[in-house]
């Protein structure tokens, strides 16, 4: 049986924090999703943490 546990990281780090635990050998999940972003006359799709 896998223990989830949960953590806490900064601001639009957490892709960084996945890296360094999946190098460590741990299972992570980071649920994500596409946003539109609409910045002065343009918009891009950007992926952006679930939470």
């Amino acid at each position: 049986m896998k223990h989830w546990h949960v953590i806490y990281t900064r601001p639009r780090l957490e892709s960084l924090a996945l890296h360094h635990l999946k190098r460590q050998g741990f299972t992570a999940y980071l649920p994500q999703h596409r946003k539109l972003r609409r910045h002065a006359r343009s918009t891009d799709w950007i992926v952006a943490p679930l939470f």
